[in-house]
């Protein structure tokens, strides 16, 4: 268990443990979907979203681990109307609930000061916390600098989301339930709760955090109790039929199972740090040679595959049919990475550009047998020694500008949130083996410079950016699927291969 209670004013509340499976009861499967609803962009229901009409939710109960505790915490804030706030957690928590997946984690790294992150911890920012940034505005603290502090250097964290739901960076599993439509005849129009308080200094800026200057500031509130606001309804965007409602959604919502264990209470597979020696070895010894590209094994390690899978099945393209089956998920040792120079190298140039990144599929030739018969020796991946071969010629020396084909948007690596489209660029000539194959990527987007049109000669974003990112086709673009290009060599790095059959 943590032993910090509290960072920056947020409370961090241990709802105690959860060592077995938590089973809720069938009853709660009726009431989930319509209990708890959400307004939300249809096309990204796991970036904005705005609550209901009801500014408080309905009680969570038996359908939650530890639900009557969960409950009571907002009942004995019920004249608390804003804060710095609260993330709950269950310690020791080893176990998602039945029907609940893993969908994001979180540990310390070899150095001080960093942290490995996966799933919906990578994913990025709202829309909304973009333009705080993009115009000074001071910033919430992010959720993974408060885990960074409250977590013990031993210890793990991950979220889990009922099976088919989102989780985000906030803690929080929605799911899209259907077009934002009237479900009955003079439904009123579709109201937001709206809360206006009173002039007052409930909001200040802190300049650094632990010796670190930040850029815009990070936002601290005081506590604004219902006598200092008066809480209020507003129609969301229109009327219905209006085309505002067009692009919005219903879904539901549910706090993430947030679990935090001892790595040495799961059997991890985590085999400690590296020596001063081998943080001195190069790319090539970190990742092509055989076995450096390894199967995850391991309870600590394994929650990243649920992760990657989930991923992986939810980017694909619905209108193709279901997504293919998954054979395997190979994944860099972290440890060997984080000891490697291109694992460095990429790291530093995070850090640089405030820390976030994000997970991407790649696309690519394959000429040899990875991940097939000839291609795997007890769980781990062999690669061919063919620098044709684009899964041996990544892997060996990572993503290199120098190296890639002009594409949309010019000479760039290119990388895509969608597993549909990368399959696309996935071609497999290798005989004997019906397996195709593509590459998962960490990259770095900083600050994105999102285009409608193409520019097949283009080397580099327009000053002031880091990267370009496709406008979709629906908004006026070029493409119906994400796309990502990066121009630098130390913005992404690969770091698992992905084989299907399809």
């Amino acid at each position: 268990m943590p032993s910090a209670t509290e960072f920056f004013g947020i409370s961090a509340s241990n709802l105690g443990p959860l060592t077995k499976t938590f089973t809720a009861p069938p009853s709660c499967t009726a009431t989930t979907n319509t209990d708890h609803i959400l307004f939300v962009n249809a096309t990204s229901p796991y970036l904005n979203y705005l609550m209901s009409s009801s500014c408080r939710p309905k009680p969570f109960g038996d359908c939650y681990p530890s639900g009557s505790d969960y409950d009571s915490w907002g009942k004995q804030t019920s004249t608390l109307v804003f804060g710095q706030g609260v993330y709950h957690y269950f310690s020791p928590g080893l176990a998602c609930p039945d029907g609940w997946e893993t969908a994001a984690t979180l540990k310390h790294g070899s150095k001080s000061g960093e942290i490995d992150v996966s799933g919906a911890l990578t994913v990025s920012a709202t829309d909304i916390t973009s333009q705080l940034y993009a115009n000074g505005i001071a910033m919430p603290l992010h959720p993974t600098d408060f885990w960074r502090n409250v977590l013990d250097k031993s210890e793990t964290l991950a979220f889990c989301c009922p099976s088919g739901y989102v989780g985000d960076i906030n803690g929080f599993c929605r799911s899209t339930l259907g077009p934002l439509t009237p479900t009955m005849s003079n439904q009123p129009d579709p109201e937001v709760c709206q809360i206006w308080v009173r002039d007052g200094d409930y909001v200040f800026t802190v300049t650094s955090l632990d010796g670190v200057t930040e850029r815009n500031g990070l936002r601290s509130m005081v506590p604004i109790t219902a006598t200092d606001a008066t809480t209020t309804t507003r129609v969301l965007a229109g009327e219905w039929g209006e085309t505002q409602l067009d692009d919005l959604a219903y879904a539901t919502w549910v706090p993430a199972v947030t679990l935090i264990h001892q790595e040495t209470a799961t059997g991890s597979a985590d085999k400690g740090e590296k020596g001063d020696d081998d943080k001195e070895k190069d790319d090539k010894s970190a990742a092509s040679r055989v076995g450096g590209v390894v199967s995850v094994l391991g309870a600590t390690l394994g929650l990243l595959v649920g992760a990657v899978k989930d991923r992986f099945n939810r980017k694909w393209s619905r209108s193709d049919g279901p997504p293919p089956r998954i054979e395997n998920i190979f994944h860099v040792d972290e440890a060997e990475f984080r000891a490697s120079h291109r694992g460095q190298r990429w790291n530093s140039y995070r850090l640089r550009r405030h820390g976030s990144w994000s997970f991407g599929f790649h696309g690519t030739t394959r000429l040899c047998h990875v991940g097939c018969e000839l291609g795997e020796r007890n769980g781990r991946l062999l690669v061919c020694q063919n620098d044709a071969c684009g899964i041996y010629g990544i892997i060996n020396h990572s993503f290199k500008v120098s190296r890639s084909a002009r594409g949309l948007f010019g000479k760039g690596i290119y990388t895509t949130q969608s597993s549909y489209k990368a399959d696309m660029f996935s071609q497999t000539r290798a005989t004997g083996c019906g397996l195709k194959a593509m590459l998962l990527c960490k990259y770095v987007p900083g600050r994105v410079q999102r285009l409608r049109i193409g520019n097949p000669f283009r080397t580099r974003p327009c000053r002031g950016y880091d990267s370009v990112e496709a406008v979709l086709m629906k908004d006026g673009g070029m493409t119906n699927h994400h796309e990502a290009v990066v121009y630098r060599d130390d913005a992404i790095v690969p770091v698992g291969v992905i084989t299907y059959m399809k």
